[in-house]
């Protein structure tokens, strides 16, 4: 079992510098993130896949459907989830008959397409690596466009907080 956070989540957009998120994007090892005690990125609980679940996974035609597939069968649950009012919960995801997480239970967490492919990468990066082998993952251009868009929305926040607006025309 291990927990990966999503690089744009915006606990980590607003306690990490780029370079550390850059570290955990191709290392996914969350002690890189030096994220402070207060600070409560979703954190993803899976597992890594079996070696039937990593052949059905193969067989599948794009890399799209493969991470998808991975974080079907390997997410196991969620920690700090936001409810709201600064409140959290943990959440244990049940599977169905085929052992995969459905799009019902997605749908109902608010899982998006960019979590099921960031978190999916890291589920198949870490069921295919090798004896001996370093863990690496790719940036997705999914997951870069995101981690930019927490960027820009964490500083229209600190800028809309110093009072100081942008009177440039």
């Amino acid at each position: 079992m291990f927990e990966a956070v999503r690089p744009y989540d915006p606990e980590v957009v607003a306690h990490c510098s780029p370079e550390l998120v850059a570290e955990y994007i191709f290392h996914r090892d969350l002690e890189r993130l030096e994220l402070p005690d207060h600070a409560r990125p979703v954190r993803f609980r899976c597992e890594v896949l079996s070696l039937a679940q990593c052949r059905v996974v193969e067989d599948l035609p794009n890399e799209s459907r493969k991470r998808e597939m991975a974080f079907l069968y390997g997410l196991r649950g969620l920690k700090n989830l936001p409810l709201g009012g600064g409140k959290y919960r943990d959440v244990e995801v049940p599977r169905g008959a085929a052992g995969i997480v459905s799009d019902d239970t997605l749908s109902n967490l608010r899982i998006g397409r960019k979590d099921v492919y960031d978190i999916g990468e890291v589920v198949l990066s870490r069921s295919f690596l090798g004896l001996g082998e370093e863990l690496s993952c790719r940036l997705l251009d999914s997951s870069q466009r995101a981690y930019g868009v927490a960027q820009a929305r964490l500083a229209e926040q600190s800028q809309g907080s110093t009072g100081e607006e942008d009177q440039s025309d």
